[in-house]
């Protein structure tokens, strides 16, 4: 299986859209993957280079005029996006994305699986609440990411959910009935069901998705799940994601209980609105698909064994060529609003210096709290962090990993913070709660339900039944 689809030098294959013909369209068709679950229709996209806004909005204009409805529209900093319908029943994402002030960008046009919801009708909007609530809730010795937002119809969005039962921690599963009791206990009547209203996936890793499994697998039938929101690049062109066999089984038990669950594919520059909160995707797979591609042949093969040749000439090169080539940078970032709280939320997209960062405004970026990319273990994202913390915000920088793996990142973090901000790691037997009341920043410690680490790998539950 091909990672990408020759395009015969550049020729059109959206018949059903007006060619793009001012820019240079890639001759390749890139694969985006299947939706939720594989077997079903793959998504493809173009890419066209060396274009102008200018350009991006006049073949919109040439496709509403051939027929597209335009039935999302959205703009950040000099980027424009825009989701079309075409007669034929197509359904397209486009987005023009360039560098603040630079002129010059690229667009993606992107063929939408008829599998993946529709987005104009796949949120839903309620009044703010001040029960509303962002949680970091990690319960673990090791590195992962469970974050919680309460809504304010005491609905819950779980953003990944994940554990490393691989590790040995955990092997029973016991955090999925952890996560239960947490959801459930939080303000429900007792014979009411926890309502999952969105699960949202950054990526396809264990340490991302096996907690959100466990809760599944525990109790299926005492939870209602209304929505789920990834973007999973194809296994064709993500062929070293070493998780996927694992993320099969996570998906198996999702169609067991859920069989007819909502899903959306999401890209960059969507704004999804569920209930007080609304995210807003900033970066997708799709932004460093192409290099995937053009690339896989050249460092398939040295991405799996670069960290074993250490002394081989070229380590450097291939270290940061590989570690672009990492499937944590296919990473959903989003920028979430929590009832007037801001969250920018990285995944594990720890090179979002190079495909992400540099398209969007630092002041555009400044959220109220930081959710550090993949654990804050790599250095990369530091010298942006720095320039991002710079003038008093974010107020807290959230670490996903009870003990750090290096110390040196908080070390050089740490000289721009001010004594009001705080780098904030999980810990075994807290759960930090986070809202915006009166036009401050609360934050509260509740004691933890659950919890387990390496040292104490018994769950203990603290409120048992």
């Amino acid at each position: 299986m091909q990672p990408s689809t020759p395009n015969a030098d550049g020729v059109w294959q959206f018949h059903d859209l007006p060619i793009y013909g001012n820019g240079r369209l890639s001759p390749v068709l890139y694969r985006c993957g299947y939706c939720l679950y594989e077997g079903q229709d793959p998504s493809f996209m173009h890419l066209i280079t060396e274009t102008t806004s200018a350009a991006f909005a006049e073949w919109l204009g040439a496709a509403k005029q051939c027929g597209a409805a335009e039935t999302f529209s959205n703009a950040i900093d000099d980027n424009r996006y825009a989701a079309l319908r075409t007669p034929a029943g197509g359904r397209y994402w486009c987005a023009y994305r360039s560098r603040p002030d630079s002129g010059v960008g690229e667009v993606r046009i992107i063929s939408e699986s008829a599998a993946t919801a529709p987005l104009e009708s796949f949120g839903y909007t309620l009044a703010g609440s001040s029960d509303t609530a962002f949680y970091l809730y990690n319960m673990n010795s090791g590195a992962e990411d469970t974050y919680l937002i309460r809504t304010a119809d005491r609905h819950w969005i779980i953003i990944d959910g994940g554990t490393c039962m691989y590790n040995g921690i955990d092997p029973n599963g016991d955090f999925g009935d952890g996560l239960y009791r947490f959801i459930r206990d939080q303000g429900l009547g007792p014979d009411e069901k926890p309502v999952i209203s969105c699960w949202y996936l950054t990526h396809a890793h264990r340490d991302h998705f096996l907690g959100f499994q466990a809760l599944l697998e525990r109790h299926g039938n005492d939870v209602v799940l209304e929505r789920i929101v990834a973007n999973v690049p194809d296994p064709a062109v993500a062929d070293h994601n070493t998780n996927m066999p694992y993320f099969r089984r996570c998906m198996e038990t999702v169609q067991r209980f859920f069989p007819n669950v909502p899903y959306l594919k999401a890209h960059e520059g969507m704004k999804i609105p569920l209930a007080d909160a609304t995210f807003t995707v900033l970066g997708s797979q799709e932004a460093v698909l192409p290099y995937w591609a053009e690339n896989h042949d050249v460092f398939h093969a040295k991405w799996k064994n670069f960290r074993k040749e250490p002394d081989a000439p070229d380590y450097e090169f291939r270290r940061r060529a590989c570690k672009l080539y990492d499937i944590n940078n296919s990473s959903l970032i989003s920028l979430i609003d929590v009832n007037g709280l801001s969250v920018l939320e990285l995944g594990d997209a720890f090179r979002a210096e190079e495909w992400m960062f540099p398209y969007f405004r630092l002041e555009t970026l400044k959220p109220d709290i930081l959710k550090a990319a993949h654990h804050f273990n790599n250095d990369e994202l530091i010298p942006t962090y720095c320039s991002l913390c710079k003038g008093g915000r974010p107020y807290f920088i959230l670490v996903n990993s009870v003990a750090f793996a290096r110390e040196s990142n908080a070390r050089r973090l740490g000289e721009v913070l001010s004594p009001k901000q705080l780098i904030l790691r999980a810990q075994l037997d807290r759960i930090f709660l986070f809202r915006r009341r009166r036009g401050k920043v609360e934050a509260e410690e509740m004691r933890a339900v659950f919890s387990y680490s390496a040292d104490h790998p018994e769950a203990l539950f603290r409120n048992k039944e």
